[in-house]
């Protein structure tokens, strides 16, 4: 996740704002990513840094006729931003992660990655209830 992070704070400058696709009101995750994949910031991006170590291996697959990585709901192991984040501003969820047992791995738009313990009661109040995700991520 910090990987993706240096690459998508360097897109947020220009574009100011993370990688978002504007053409549903809840992107998913892979739609909002494949956009970052596009850009001169994500297109030399290694395929491996889009999968957990402790999710299942399925490769990133490059576009039939594109020079770019193509993210879908198998081979993007991360939930990301469904709504408008800023490069600057108070530290939010940006992207998270949910392979690893009793606890999320949260990516911030301060860079930080942070471990919520699904345990703690204060956590579980920043978690969206339909999708046990931090609020504001879409898969």
């Amino acid at each position: 996740l910090k990987q993706i992070y240096f690459s998508a704070a360097a897109y947020a400058g220009e574009k100011k704002g993370f990688p978002l696709d504007g053409s549903a009101e809840k992107p998913r995750a892979q739609d909002s990513l494949n956009i970052f994949l596009k850009s001169k910031y994500g297109k030399n991006l290694p395929p491996h840094l889009f999968k957990c170590p402790a999710g299942e291996a399925v490769p990133a697959k490059k576009a039939e006729d594109e020079d770019y990585l193509q993210l879908d709901e198998d081979t993007l192991d991360y939930a990301w931003a469904n709504i408008r984040r800023q490069p600057k501003g108070p530290a939010l969820p940006l992207a998270a992660c949910t392979h690893h047992e009793g606890i999320v791995q949260v990516l911030l738009t301060d860079s930080s990655v942070v471990e919520w313990d699904l345990n703690d009661p204060a956590v579980k109040a920043k978690l969206d209830p339909e999708t046990g995700l931090p609020k504001g991520l879409g898969r």
